[in-house]
């Protein structure tokens, strides 16, 4: 987890490096999450980590 709460700059960037080794396709990315425990806001409620659907909300959670 990143908290970027404390950032005072409108602009932060960040470096990551993904290597892949494996026969499928894997994607990697960033999700904004409403606490520390990971919670997610869908829109229609908070879904934590753990909870059936949580991947499939991470990987939503932007597309609101």
């Amino acid at each position: 987890m990143l908290d970027w709460r404390d950032l005072t700059n409108e602009s932060t960037t960040a470096t990551s490096i993904v290597n892949r080794e494996a026969a499928f396709h894997d994607f990697a990315g960033f999700y904004r999450v409403t606490d520390t425990s990971g919670a997610i806001d869908t829109g229609n409620g908070i879904i934590h980590p753990g909870e059936a659907g949580y991947a499939q909300a991470a990987v939503n959670v932007e597309k609101q």
